[in-house]
């Protein structure tokens, strides 16, 4: 069986899958949130809005410092650790896509980061860039199906 030759910027992808399996299962057990008490689902949801949105800036640097030094903070909040699962997860799911060849060629489905990004670049632009900009939707309209679940309604 022959295979097609994968281009450089796959293969970086690939990488990054890995990564991001990687860091995936470091944080499975990751704990829930810490959130205010809420009377019902709609209060819930602007909950974890409001949680995520109080903890992004030192997610955003807990991914630097991984980014550059493959470790991460020592001590991070239960908040942080929470949202930077929900990171990882939403950038595994967008690895995946990146590092997906079209049917019978080598060129990812979807557009990469530039090619002058290194390594750390393209760590920040999945972990940082995509959740901020499509990242952040995805897990909000996922909070928002859960939480309708649970108030009986159909999806």
């Amino acid at each position: 069986m022959e295979f097609p030759s994968l281009s450089i910027a796959l293969m970086k992808w690939l990488t990054l899958l890995n990564l991001m399996a990687a860091e995936a299962q470091r944080f499975e057990n990751a704990p829930l949130p810490v959130l205010r008490p809420c009377k019902n689902h709609d209060e819930l949801l602007t909950e974890h809005q409001r949680a995520e949105i109080e903890s992004r800036a030192q997610v955003d640097a807990s991914v630097r410092m991984f980014s550059r030094e493959r470790h991460w903070p020592a001590k991070l909040s239960k908040n942080e650790q929470y949202f930077l699962q929900q990171r990882i997860v939403i950038a595994f799911i967008f690895s995946g896509y990146l590092a997906c060849p079209k049917k019978n060629e080598t060129n990812p489905i979807l557009p990469e980061a530039p090619d002058s990004f290194g390594d750390e670049e393209q760590i920040e632009w999945l972990l940082i860039d995509g959740w901020h900009s499509v990242g952040w939707r995805m897990w909000l309209s996922h909070q928002r199906i859960r939480l309708g679940l649970l108030r009986g309604e159909k999806p």
